[in-house]
């Protein structure tokens, strides 16, 4: 299986195509094949080592990606059943985990960090959105209840085109107080 990721930290130059070996979803887990994977500012972080000093006990190389959108490929045992081979999703990918990040052919990830790609999103199109369906599952309901109507959050520099409660001020709103 082939990957992106960094043996040494730097700029973009620092990335290279990695050869690794297939990953296998164990109990719990889906292997899922990668079509897209968003470029977030966290996997900055990690290609720049940034994230060095969280991670003092792993090694690299260190594959970036914390936001994949692909389709399933192997279920471990023990899946919840919500899920099928050959089924569209999008994942959170923890970058730290032995398994590397989403920028690889194929990742493996826990079932209870998958959720099923958005009708008629394409792949790019929904590997960013990871994140912005993920509220009601790892956010406090406290936060997700005061999502916003488009236009009612305060700018963010990081603010983009994406309407409120969507990936982008998703991660900022929180940040800034406008949450989900």
């Amino acid at each position: 299986m082939q990957a992106i990721g960094v043996h040494d930290f730097g700029g973009p130059e620092a990335l290279r195509v990695l050869d690794l070996p297939e990953p296998q979803a164990g109990p719990g887990e889906v292997r899922i094949r990668v079509h897209a994977a968003a470029v977030s500012p966290t996997d900055v972080m990690l290609r720049t080592g940034s994230h060095a000093v969280r991670m003092p006990d792993h090694w690299p190389p260190f594959v970036p990606g914390t936001d994949a959108a692909g389709v399933i490929e192997q279920l471990g045992p023990g899946t919840d059943g919500r899920f099928a081979v050959g089924r569209r999703v999008v994942a959170m990918v923890l970058f730290i985990s032995s398994h590397g990040g989403a920028y690889a052919e194929q990742v493996v990830v826990p079932a209870a960090s998958v959720v099923p790609a958005p009708e008629g999103a394409d792949f790019p199109a929904a590997a960013p959105l990871a994140f912005a369906r993920w509220p009601p599952m790892v956010f406090p309901a406290s936060w997700t209840a005061r999502c916003r109507p488009p236009g009612q959050c305060p700018p963010s520099p990081m603010a983009g085109p994406w309407p409120s409660c969507e990936a982008g001020p998703a991660r900022t709103s929180v940040a800034s107080g406008c949450a989900r």
